[in-house]
């Protein structure tokens, strides 16, 4: 939109005020951005790099004095104060490079400080990183769970006869029926400071006033774990379904224990089956947005982790 003020902006270091060569070149391609009606795109633009940019552009350009003024930058900052500001003109020279890291710095809280360097947002602005880096621990906790609960119902799926099997598999497939968003909202009825798991949990003795099991990351964890279980436990379920019940029982006759028989003869066995269902389902707790969107940080459940 405006090509000349793009070439004119990078030749400046970024150090101090604008030129007055560079100012005119600016106020120009202004008043011609106002002419052909493309000002808006370029106040718009120079938004993203500081908010309040556009309104500030805008009204500069509706009274933006001659390019050949004198008093060129004085008239600047009599329309608007911010125009002394070095941080309003470095971002007209961040945003006129063909290439910009705007959107990817922001995603890591960092950003382009007036010299271009790459520096630390400001300390309100930081959320990125730790909720990327929250969304990474809690997947991998989900996955852990799924793997921990799901492994020995797989092991029991494939132990037991056929006609309990088929019972169990039915059992574990129930939640398919329903859609997420109504298991989703089964837990939040479940887990509130009126539901059951509290009414038990006083009824057995385990606290004596009802704990906060939603809106944090209990509730998190135990309904992904719930929902993500089932695609755990089906594979590798599949897995060893393929494996003879006599390899076991081979190492057993040659005097293996049962413990050393699993860890030498069925685990290896299953591995490749795990390995690919850990992938698959911390892939799928990265992604998931309803579960977590009752939860609020910031409130940790003291009384259960004393319980715990």
């Amino acid at each position: 939109m405006m090509p000349p003020t793009a070439q004119a902006f990078q030749q400046w270091s970024g150090q101090g005020p604008p030129t007055e060569t560079l100012a005119r070149i600016f106020v120009g391609e202004i008043r011609q951005a106002q002419d052909q009606r493309t000002i808006t795109q370029v106040a718009k633009r120079l938004n993203f790099e500081i908010p309040g940019y556009r309104s500030m552009l805008l009204a500069t350009a509706r009274v933006v004095p001659e390019p050949d003024d004198p008093n060129l930058m004085a008239k600047l900052i009599e329309i608007d104060q911010r125009w002394a500001g070095q941080a309003y003109w470095a971002a007209i020279k961040h945003a006129a490079s063909p290439i910009t890291p705007t959107y990817l710095l922001a995603a890591l809280d960092l950003r382009q400080d007036n010299s271009g360097g790459i520096v630390e947002s400001p300390p309100d602005n930081r959320i990125y990183r730790t909720l990327i880096g929250r969304t990474l621990w809690i997947s991998a906790v989900v996955t852990c769970l799924c793997l921990a609960f799901g492994y020995p119902l797989a092991y029991l799926l494939a132990s037991v006869p056929t006609k309990y099997s088929n019972l169990l598999m039915l059992l574990l497939l129930l939640p398919f029926w329903t859609s997420l968003l109504v298991r989703t909202t089964a837990w939040l009825v479940l887990l509130q400071n009126e539901g059951i798991i509290n009414q038990l949990g006083m009824w057995a003795g385990l606290w004596t006033e009802p704990i906060q099991l939603i809106r944090n990351r209990i509730g998190v964890y135990v309904a992904m774990t719930h929902i993500l279980l089932p695609f755990m436990v089906l594979p590798i379920f599949s897995v060893m379904n393929t494996i003879p019940p006599t390899y076991i029982r081979a190492a057993y006759s040659l005097g293996a224990r049962p413990i050393r028989a699993f860890a030498k003869v069925h685990l290896p066995q299953v591995m490749p089956g795990i390995g690919a269902e850990l992938m698959l389902v911390f892939i799928m707790s990265l992604g998931y947005y309803i579960t977590p969107i009752g939860w609020r940080p910031g409130r940790p459940n003291a009384k259960l982790l004393h319980r715990l």
